[in-house]
């Protein structure tokens, strides 16, 4: 399965409603893709039908931000036939907001089967 990068960029971009700037790490066996600007960082990979969120940080907290990235992800991850999402390396106090979206804990991962 390949990842529609540019779909997904245009996805996230459209449902906040801020640029991101693309950069892409293919130095290791599995290609990342970090979305970021002055707010959001954001970095996923794929692999088959896995989509892994490695990190998403939001600078200011508590307006929604992160679960409107996160609902925009769960429906490109529906759209394009993924099987699971994976929350890579979870904060403990990142946990409840993960719970929300109906996410469970494999030690430090999270995971939700689509």
């Amino acid at each position: 399965m390949e990842f529609n990068v540019k779909e997904f960029k245009e996805l996230i971009e459209e449902q906040i409603q801020e640029k991101l700037e693309l950069n892409i790490d293919t130095s290791g066996d599995i290609p990342t893709f970090f979305f970021e600007n002055n707010n959001i960082q954001l970095s996923v990979c794929t692999q088959d039908d896995i989509f892994t969120i490695l990190n998403i940080e939001i600078t200011n907290q508590g307006e929604g931000t992160g679960s409107t990235i996160y609902e925009s992800i769960e429906e490109f991850c529906v759209d394009n036939g993924y099987s699971e999402i994976i929350a890579n390396k979870v904060k403990s106090s990142a946990i409840p907001f993960w719970e929300n979206f109906d996410f469970e804990e494999t030690g430090e991962d999270m995971i939700k089967y689509l």
